[in-house]
């Protein structure tokens, strides 16, 4: 049997009595006008009550509440069909659900919609946690204890309180066309996944997933890492063919800042070495070859391959034939295709000897031959460029497909690099 007692008629005193439940009183100097007392020899108070209606029911619970340390007695959560759940410490309030402390280490949920129950929530109320996957698209993230649902198993459960420094397991689960990318703390960057984070005090989390990418030559079983490079993506470049710094950093922390060769805005390393590590950069042999990478400030990847070679959509997306994008005023100088992903990423297909696709036209991952490889705007080097192009809040701007795995912070600053391949 439990009692709920509320009065302010007399005046506060403190609440350190251990044999008598009175209200009004304070503790640590919080005033209290609610008093419960469970039957068990703990004794509650609380600074407010509260009804939460959910889906046609009535959930009582009471917040701001204080558990004075009188004994070792128990404090219990009645459901409607009166079966007592009865815990060593405090319950509270989740978000869909109230946690209840079972002994030996563990919480338990119990689950909306329910009706009806006693819940309690500390003097400092848990702190919160809540998520959100980006973009929404690209997956959902489950807390181990699943409390945490957050466009996962069809549900949308992203906020719910946790005990202080209790420690809270996130999966993030990846849909179909997408890779997880890494966990966003305030400004802090996690890879790991799962990741455990501790709740040391209210949390923002976000899921961050990226869209997947075939690789658009197929010949030769070519994979992004064994394909012949002629030019990198310039991590170094704050402009795009800007030769402003006289240096180039590929994906792999290679730097070359050293002689430039002849005509050009290739460099070599400063030991004079060969370029290639963890893909197979060739160079040209009007360039200086593996010795001299290039170009200075390009935002895209050059594969040297031969006259009217398939080029394939990297994703799925709708297929344009611009005028102009970022970074190029004159992009049918140079036979562009561009794929539109509708999902914050545009791919670029540039110097193709012939279009196969017509404006506005769906296309699809790894299937479609979008068009065939030239050297329309360069002349005489057939080859093809491609790039990808991201939606950031200072607009559309060139990332590097192969994310960023040179040793220290990725010099590039317009974007954040992740590994787009699949």
């Amino acid at each position: 049997m439990c009692f709920l007692f509320s009065s302010n008629v007399f005046a506060y005193s403190e609440c350190n009595d251990s044999s008598t439940l009175h209200v009004p009183c304070s503790y640590n100097g919080i005033d209290y006008n609610i008093g419960y007392a469970d039957g068990y020899g703990d004794m509650y108070y609380m600074r407010s009550a509260y009804t939460h209606f959910r889906d046609g029911n009535s959930v009582n619970y009471y917040v701001d509440s204080v558990t004075l340390p009188f004994g070792q007695g128990y404090s219990v959560i009645t459901e409607p069909n009166g079966q007592n759940y009865v815990d060593r410490g405090l319950a509270f309030w989740t978000g869909h659900g109230f946690q209840y402390y079972t002994g030996g280490g563990g919480f338990n949920y119990i689950y909306e919609p329910r009706a009806n129950y006693f819940a309690y929530s500390p003097l400092d109320p848990p702190p919160q946690l809540t998520v959100s996957p980006d973009p929404v698209a690209g997956g959902g993230v489950a807390s181990s204890d699943q409390v945490i649902e957050c466009g996962y198993n069809s549900n949308n459960y992203c906020q719910a309180d946790f005990p202080l420094n209790s420690e809270v397991e996130l999966t993030a689960y990846p849909n179909t066309g997408y890779a997880f990318a890494y966990w966003l703390d305030g400004t802090t960057q996690y890879t790991d996944n799962p990741h455990t984070f501790t709740m040391d005090a209210e949390k923002e989390v976000e899921a961050v997933f990226s869209p997947t990418f075939a690789f658009p030559l197929q010949i030769n079983n070519y994979t992004p890492y064994t394909a012949p490079v002629s030019s990198v993506f310039d991590h170094s470049g704050s402009a795009d063919y800007s030769d402003s710094d006289h240096q180039i950093v590929d994906f792999a922390g290679e730097t070359s800042n050293q002689t430039y060769y002849s005509g050009s805005t290739c460099y070599e390393k400063n030991d004079s070495s060969a370029f290639g590590s963890g893909f197979n950069y060739t160079g040209t042999s009007g360039t200086g070859g593996i010795y001299y990478l290039c170009y200075n400030g390009h935002p895209g990847t050059d594969y040297p391959v031969a006259n009217n070679t398939p080029v394939y959509a990297a994703a799925d997306g709708i297929a344009h034939m611009p005028s102009s994008f970022p970074g190029y005023a004159n992009a049918q100088n140079y036979n562009t295709i561009e794929i539109d992903h509708e999902n914050g990423y545009k791919t670029y297909y540039l110097h193709l000897y012939s279009q196969n696709v017509t404006e506005d036209q769906q296309v699809y991952k790894g299937q479609t031959i979008i068009g065939y490889s030239g050297d329309v705007g360069a002349t005489g080097s057939y080859h093809l460029h491609f790039e990808v192009q991201k939606n950031t809040p200072n607009g559309w701007v060139p990332v590097d497909p192969y994310g960023w795995t040179g040793s220290g912070t990725d010099p590039y600053t317009r974007a954040t690099n992740i590994t787009l391949w699949e």
